[in-house]
């Protein structure tokens, strides 16, 4: 069973991952898979709760320790935060 205690099927979960991998909303996944969307909408947010603490697992493993840009001309890569375009302001 792919989650654990889940009253449904293996195969009705597939379809639920499937659908949330293409993109089709709850309302409509539920229409597919023939279950009520609040159980489609409890699955898509456990898949997003994972997928966040795998990032963060992630991230934590990249970036360790202090980072520090020691040169004005430093060209400074970031993921575009919006918080991160002041830079420009102060001389980055």
């Amino acid at each position: 069973m792919l989650v654990k205690s889940a009253k449904l099927s293996n195969f009705k979960i597939k379809k639920i991952i499937w659908c949330f991998i293409i993109d089709i909303d709850a309302t409509k996944t539920s229409l597919i898979v023939n279950i009520n969307r609040n159980t489609v909408n409890r699955y898509f947010n456990l898949f997003r709760l994972l997928i966040y603490h795998k990032q963060q697992e992630e991230f934590k493993r990249i970036i360790k320790g202090t980072v520090e840009i020691i040169d004005k001309e430093s060209t400074v890569v970031t993921d575009f935060w919006r918080g991160y375009s002041g830079l420009v302001n102060i001389g980055y």
